[in-house]
């Protein structure tokens, strides 16, 4: 599977299981549960061995703001419980 057809897949799981569209997540709005969705999937992305860079001509957020997402994704998960809950929902469907 290329790269685009994982992106796309993850970000369609993202999508379906936040409740939260795809041109949401891709924009620069900055609602807690839009933002809790891209901080997910730049995760994701990340975990499944993507690099920022790659992420970024994926997604059009700039490498610089793709860093802190990722950096700080773990406190994020930590003091939001939806979070958490999605983050391993989608874990256990890519099989991570």
């Amino acid at each position: 599977m290329g790269k685009q057809e994982t992106f796309n897949r993850v970000l369609s799981l993202i999508e379906e299981e936040t409740e939260v569209s795809r041109d949401l997540i891709l924009s620069g709005n900055k609602r807690e549960e839009v933002v809790d969705a891209r901080s997910l999937l730049l995760y994701v992305l990340k975990d499944m061995g993507f690099y920022p860079v790659q992420i970024a001509a994926l997604t059009g957020i700039c490498t610089r703001c793709i860093t802190p997402l990722i950096a700080g994704f773990n406190d994020r998960k930590e003091s939001r419980r939806m979070l958490r809950i999605y983050h391993d929902r989608v874990r256990t469907i890519l099989g991570e």
